[in-house]
């Protein structure tokens, strides 16, 4: 179990969705970069190619959220809502869909989950199952296929 910084123990996966969700909706900061300027910086760096799934894990390390997410979402050619949901939500096969249509490795999905969950304060636990269905997906699922699943879930 973890705590969100409120209002004590957050009991399952899903409640962190909504907690990122509550910090976007009242404007509270998450990370050094708005909003705003993520999106610009990130449509820059798309727009002249510069924009790969290595400067995915960089921002990450960096804890710089909304970069990560906005590229997240740029690479995936989705809105940023969407991602934030595949990315927090309560199910973790979200976050390897969208690492294996961007061509994260399945090696790297581990500190991908752990670090994204961490500077967003949810859980980081995987079950033996879920951790299974998640070896399937980047052992079993192309790349087009795992962007069409999140395509679907986000429609």
């Amino acid at each position: 179990m973890q705590t969100d910084s409120g209002s004590g123990v957050v009991g399952r996966r899903g409640a962190c969705l909504d907690t990122v969700f509550e910090r976007h909706a009242v404007g509270a900061p998450l990370s050094p970069v708005s909003e705003t300027s993520a999106r610009k910086l990130i449509d820059k760096l798309a727009s002249s190619g510069q924009l790969r799934a290595s400067y995915l894990i960089r921002v990450l390390r960096e804890g710089q959220m909304e970069l990560f997410e906005h590229a997240f979402a740029t690479l995936l050619q989705l809105d940023v809502e969407p991602v934030r949901k595949a990315l927090y939500g309560a199910n973790p096969h979200g976050v390897a869909l969208a690492c294996r249509a961007v061509g994260i490795d399945g090696s790297v999905f581990q500190t991908v989950f752990q670090l994204c969950r961490h500077h967003r304060q949810c859980g980081t636990v995987l079950s033996d199952m879920d951790q299974q269905e998640i070896r399937a997906i980047f052992s079993q699922v192309p790349k087009g296929d795992a962007l069409e699943r999140l395509r679907a879930a986000a429609a």
